[in-house]
């Protein structure tokens, strides 16, 4: 993975690069709700347009995903996609390596995004 910072990382700060994953994460989620509304109402001809683009959009997410490190997929999926709440790291790390490596998650987020 590249190093490179784009003018997005130049430009923006934590805080913009958080709002951005939240962001992010809610349309996700939206997108797999009406999803999974189409396909179990079996109304997806019907909403075809939007059901496709809903498709194209969670495809686009889970594939960015796929060129981060694993720390990163973990912790973008449970903090921005899966929306755990709050505790759920304690499982995994600590405290400190958390936040950590939530920093460098969201950084490399917004690059395999090409954002």
């Amino acid at each position: 993975m590249s190093t490179r910072k784009t003018d997005v990382d130049q430009a923006l700060t934590e805080e913009g690069k958080e709002k951005i994953c939240i962001y992010i994460g809610k349309m996700y989620m939206r997108a797999r709700r009406r999803i999974d509304i189409y396909e179990i109402a079996r109304c997806v001809r019907e909403n075809q347009k939007c059901y496709d683009n809903d498709q194209q959009f969670v495809r686009m997410i889970d594939r960015s995903l796929e060129d981060c490190t694993p720390d990163t997929r973990k912790i973008i999926r449970k903090e921005f996609l899966e929306n755990l709440g709050t505790l759920w790291y304690l499982d995994f790390y600590a405290k400190s390596t958390y936040y950590r490596l939530r920093r460098k998650a969201i950084d490399e987020f917004i690059q395999c995004l090409n954002l």
